[in-house]
């Protein structure tokens, strides 16, 4: 099973430390710093799944990362924190496509919750990313037989009421009539 990894961006020192032992504790994979900066330093070589950032940070806040972050790698799902929120923060952290928005003091159990979802989030994103992909690389293998549809008799799957270009090069050569592609059959000489 592939590790669940997660960037943890928090200023309070002891917030950030019981946070990461807490994530670790839950089978987490937890890088922790205290700004936006380092974040985008650690971001730039390598990526991850979820990311855990408080709003106000030294610096740069908590959702200007969440935006550059996702610039960096859009399949990482971001969820916000903040001991202070409002309606505008939570508008902009909605806007950069932050997954969740937690508002400090907030239960452990809740934050565990949060990101099991955020997880699966990104679950299902990666899985949708990587189906799209070979939907591409199939449409580009049926381009490359394309070719083969003008010499069929079949015109976006219905049946052609006239004959391929193959098929009539077919009958010129061959001894039998056109006749089998007129709808209604003619009347034979000893018929008539």
């Amino acid at each position: 099973m592939e590790a669940k990894t997660v960037l943890l961006v928090e200023d309070e020192e002891f917030l950030r430390g019981m946070l990461e032992e807490f994530l670790r504790g839950k089978g987490y994979e937890v890088v922790a710093v205290e700004s936006g900066e380092k974040a985008l330093k650690i971001v730039s070589d390598r990526n991850f799944q979820l990311g855990l950032f408080d709003v106000r940070l030294p610096g740069m806040d908590g959702i200007e990362l969440a935006s550059r972050v996702r610039q960096v790698n859009p399949d990482t799902v971001v969820v916000i924190m903040t001991g202070y929120p409002s309606i505008e923060s939570v508008v902009r952290a909605t806007k950069t496509g932050a997954y969740d928005y937690l508002v400090k003091p907030f239960r452990l159990v809740e934050l565990e919750r949060v990101l099991e979802r955020a997880l699966e989030e990104w679950r299902i994103g990666r899985e949708n990313r990587m189906l799209r992909e070979r939907l591409a690389k199939l449409e580009e293998r049926l381009g490359k037989y394309e070719f083969l549809e003008s010499h069929r008799p079949f015109e976006k799957g219905k049946a052609s009421t006239e004959p391929s270009e193959a098929e009539r090069r077919y009958l010129k050569q061959s001894r039998w009539s056109w006749r089998r592609w007129l709808p209604v059959p003619l009347p034979s000489k000893e018929e008539g």
